[in-house]
C-alpha cells in the first residue's frame, strides 16, 4: 500500500534536532518522511544535489518547511536551497505547511517597519529570509504559516492540520455521489433543452406545447410553496397571475421602482411580524410572463421570504405597576 511521502525542507545544522523529530512523528503516523540526510533523495552525477532534492519534491505528497535564523546555502536567482524546495512545492501544487520559528517571526515584524534602512538583525544571519517572509504572505494560496518555539509545537498543529485534512477528504468522498448525480441531472437537462430548442424550430405546432411542458414543471412553484408552507402545488403564468394569488393569502405588492426585485408584504394578525417575499424579476420576460425554467441556471435565492419583527408600543398607562 502507498504510503504518503513528506518532504522536510530546513537548513540543516541549526535545525537537525527539530527535523529528527519530525521525521520520527511522521514514520508513526504510517507515513514515509524524506530527508536528505538520511540518504532518502536519489542522487545522479549530471546535477548539483540540490538539483535532484528538487526533482524529489516531485514524487512527495507534502512539503514541511522549516524556516529558522539561518539562510543556508545559496541557490541562484538569491534564494536558497530550502526557499527553491518551497517555491518548487507551491508550484507542483503539493499540500505545504510553513513553520517559522518564533523569534524569527517576532523580529519579521520590526523588519516590515524598517525593510528599507540597513540595520543589523538579531535572530537572522540574512535579510533575505525576511524577504521570502514576505514574499510567502503575498501568496494568494497554499501559504499557511505557523511560528515555533519546540518541534512539539511543530508536531501539534500537523497533528491537528492532517486530522482535519483527513476528515476533509472522507467528507468529499462522501459527497461525490451527490455531486456525481447533480452534475449527471444538468448534463441531462442540458441535453434536453437543446433538444427541445431543435425541436420548436423544426416543428412550430409543438413549441407552445413544449412551452407548457416547461412552465407547468417549473421550480419556482416548488419554492414558492416550501417558504409560504403551504401543502398544496402552486402555479401561475405571469405577474398577475402570482399577485392575484398572493393577495388570497394576505399579500400586498410594493410598488417603489427603485427596487431591481419584485417585492410583496403581509403582516400577521397580531401585528407583530412582518413578512417581505422577493422575487427576482429575471423569472419574468418583459411581458411579465414567466419564463420557461432551465435546471442549470436555478437558484433558491430566486424567491426568498424575510421575517421581521414589529416592535410593540406599550402604553404607560397599561402597565400594572
Amino acid at each position: 500500500m502507498a504510503k504518503p511521502r513528506v518532504f522536510i525542507s530546513s537548513t540543516y545544522y541549526d535545525l537537525r534536532y527539530i527535523r529528527e523529530d519530525i521525521a520520527r512523528f511522521i514514520r508513526e503516523q504510517g507515513y514515509d518522511p524524506v530527508l536528505f540526510e538520511r540518504g532518502q533523495i536519489a542522487y545522479g552525477r549530471e546535477q548539483a544535489p540540490a538539483d535532484y532534492c528538487l526533482k524529489e519534491i516531485e514524487l512527495c505528497d507534502i512539503l514541511v518547511s522549516v524556516v529558522g535564523g539561518r539562510f543556508g546555502s545559496e541557490f541562484g536567482d538569491n534564494y536558497s536551497i530550502t526557499q527553491k524546495e518551497f517555491k518548487q512545492a507551491f508550484d507542483l501544487g503539493k499540500q505545504v505547511y510553513i513553520f517559522v520559528e518564533k523569534n524569527v517571526k517576532s523580529e519579521y515584524e520590526t523588519y516590515k517597519i524598517n525593510k528599507d534602512i540597513e540595520i543589523k538583525y538579531r535572530f537572522v544571519n540574512d535579510k533575505r529570509i525576511y524577504e521570502f517572509i514576505e514574499e510567502l504572505e503575498l501568496l494568494p494560496r497554499n501559504n499557511p504559516m505557523f511560528d515555533f518555539e519546540s518541534s512539539q509545537d511543530i508536531i501539534k498543529i500537523l497533528k491537528e492540520q492532517w486530522s482535519g485534512l483527513f476528515q476533509r477528504l472522507l467528507q468529499e468522498e462522501a459527497d461525490k455521489p451527490k455531486l456525481d448525480l447533480i452534475n449527471t441531472l444538468k448534463q441531462t437537462a442540458a441535453t434536453l433543452q437543446q433538444i427541445i430548442t431543435v425541436q420548436s424550430k423544426r416543428d412550430e405546432t409543438n413549441k407552445e406545447a413544449i412551452k407548457d411542458v416547461l412552465i407547468f414543471n417549473h421550480p419556482a412553484f416548488q419554492r414558492l410553496q416550501n417558504q409560504l408552507g403551504l401543502r398544496f402545488k402552486i402555479t401561475f403564468t405571469n405577474v398577475g397571475e402570482l399577485n392575484e394569488f398572493l393577495e388570497a393569502f394576505g399579500f400586498t405588492r410594493t410598488q417603489d421602482p427603485f427596487l431591481d426585485y419584485l417585492e410583496w408584504q403581509r403582516i400577521n394578525k397580531a401585528k407583530t411580524t412582518k413578512f417581505t417575499l422577493k422575487i427576482d424579476e429575471s423569472l419574468f420576460d418583459e411581458s411579465n410572463n414567466l419564463r420557461p425554467w432551465d435546471i442549470t441556471t436555478w437558484n433558491d435565492s430566486f424567491i426568498m421570504i424575510e421575517r421581521e419583527e414589529i416592535p410593540v408600543d406599550i402604553d404607560d398607562d397599561d402597565l400594572p405597576f
